[in-house]
């Protein structure tokens, strides 16, 4: 399998930046953008290579920048890049451990046209370095796991920024139950998603957003032990057009049944057919995400609980149903077959055994957005199915088909070619050889979780070269205890595919 020709291309500025001035800085902005995160994801920011892209790619036209895991970003080339005087509308700054307040201030500064800033995972940040973040067109502000964050750090950046619709505090461990009725009074209208990881969260704070913001469309309440009944009916009364709802582990409401009918499907404990489909009767309509994953408390669905999906969902982005031991999915071809419905679908997980096969080809012909797709364990699942799904669903980042025994090299080799793939779960497919590897490291470069364990033709060499073109945070899992002795693979010329030398006949 050969690589792109804009893949070439792109590798070849990569890694000749230095001597290729003129090229570089002469791309289209869009292509400068995809090499600035292609240089930090491959560990390229270092003392001799970082005049040369600072010079070539940091310029007054980009609108997007990205860094992820980069430990070579500093406050210093933050600096260079807020001097370029561009404008950004999206930026990303996730797990770089040395950056810290300076360098986040000198990005910021200045930033009018800011509309998604992502922060995460900074460990160093305070609020001091949001200082100068003043953004009436910011939207969206992500503070993931930026420990040392604090409440009232939170009140200052939401008062600096009152129009934000999407505001993520989850890790953030010194902001308390406190910043949420600051939030809700400064937010108000414009709050639609809020992600907060603050445990301590009490019936009065739930009040004041059900109070203050009836646009909210997503909460998570992860493990907010205090929350009540009371407060969540509350919640449902004010807040009208929500439609996701994380409460697991808010224990607490076992204790108020009447909660039954209005609380998220993972609440509710012996679902069956009966129950699934009156929760669906009511809140149905408005529900993006479902979980009905197999497991003590949900074993007795079938296809005909299931049919209530197809019949009361009209808004489904993502569907778990995975090992229910009664369910062929047979009754969600109703869905699946309004393209507009099955359209709006981007997380699938599937791994029932007795999945129906006319189900899953409806799946890879029809839910053509689809980014997430996990089929671990269906001997359905074919060459066939995975070129299909190839030609259709071209979004598709993460797919598990652990165990799928069907597959050879020809479908993930598709895969590789035609999806922008970070994630596979190949582990037990014994049919794969390094021809499939080889593939995946021609083409697919943002790749960052690969299991191979039990492909016992893949060889150590082709992982290793995965490892070298893939980011150098690839996480790889390849156990072979019976692998094969002697395998060696070579490229054919002509076609540009890998193939088995050993196997080859010689006159």
């Amino acid at each position: 399998m050969v690589k792109k020709l804009q893949d070439v291309c792109l590798t070849c500025i990569q890694n000749k930046l230095d001597i290729m001035p003129t090229v570089a800085r002469a791309l289209p902005t869009v292509y400068k953008e995809l090499l600035l995160e292609r240089l930090a994801s491959h560990d390229m920011f270092y003392e001799k290579f970082l005049p040369h892209i600072t010079y070539n790619l940091f310029v007054d036209t980009l609108t997007t920048v990205r860094f992820d895991e980069c430990k070579q970003l500093t406050d210093d080339i933050l600096k260079q890049l807020g001097q370029c005087k561009c404008q950004l509308k999206h930026l990303v700054i996730y797990a770089c451990p040395n950056v810290t307040d300076i360098g986040i201030q000198e990005i910021t500064r200045g930033q009018n046209e800011l509309s998604n800033l992502v922060l995460q995972k900074l460990p160093s940040l305070t609020h001091r370095g949001l200082t100068y973040l003043k953004s009436e067109k910011l939207k969206s502000l992500n503070l993931k796991d930026c420990v040392s964050i604090t409440t009232e750090g939170v009140v200052i950046i939401v008062n600096s920024n009152p129009f934000l619709k999407e505001l993520v505090l989850e890790g953030c461990s010194k902001v308390d139950d406190k910043v949420f009725k600051a939030i809700a009074m400064v937010l108000q209208d414009n709050l639609e998603r809020l992600y907060t990881g603050v445990y301590s969260m009490s019936d009065d704070s739930l009040g004041a957003l059900s109070e203050f913001c009836p646009n909210l469309l997503s909460l998570n309440l992860y493990g907010c032990t205090r929350i009540g009944g009371t407060a969540l009916i509350k919640l449902f009364q004010g807040c009208t057009k929500l439609h996701s709802l994380d409460l697991s582990y808010c224990n607490l409401l076992r204790q108020f049944p009447e909660c039954f009918w209005t609380i998220p499907t993972s609440l509710i404990p012996a679902l069956n057919d009966t129950t699934f489909t009156k929760v669906l009767q009511h809140i149905g309509h408005n529900l993006k995400d479902i979980d009905v994953s197999g497991g003590i408390y949900i074993k007795n669905l079938t296809d005909k609980g299931l049919s209530a999906v197809s019949k009361y969902c009209i808004q489904l982005e993502s569907l778990l149903v995975t090992y229910q031991v009664n369910i062929t999915g047979i009754t969600l071809l109703p869905l699946l077959q309004d393209p507009e419905r099955a359209g709006a679908i981007k997380k699938l997980h599937l791994s029932c055994k007795k999945l129906d096969p006319n189900v899953l080809y409806q799946v890879v012909t029809s839910c053509i957005n689809l980014e997430q797709l996990e089929l671990g364990g269906l001997n359905c699942v074919s060459d066939e199915i995975l070129t299909a799904l190839a030609e259709n669903c071209t979004h598709l980042r993460r797919l598990g088909i652990k165990g799928c025994r069907m597959v050879t090299d020809l479908g993930i080799c598709e895969l590789a070619r035609r999806c922008p793939l970070q994630s596979l779960i190949l582990a037990g497919v014994n049919t794969l050889t390094d021809k499939c590897i080889f593939a995946i490291a021609n083409n697919c470069h943002y790749l960052d979780e690969i299991s191979l364990n039990g492909c016992a033709q893949v060889s150590p060499t082709a992982v290793r070269y995965l490892k070298d073109c893939c980011i150098p945070r690839l996480w790889k899992r390849h156990a072979t205890p019976n692998a094969v002795h002697d395998q060696l693979m070579a490229k054919n010329l002509d076609t540009g595919e890998f193939c088995r030398a050993d196997l080859l006949l010689t006159s």
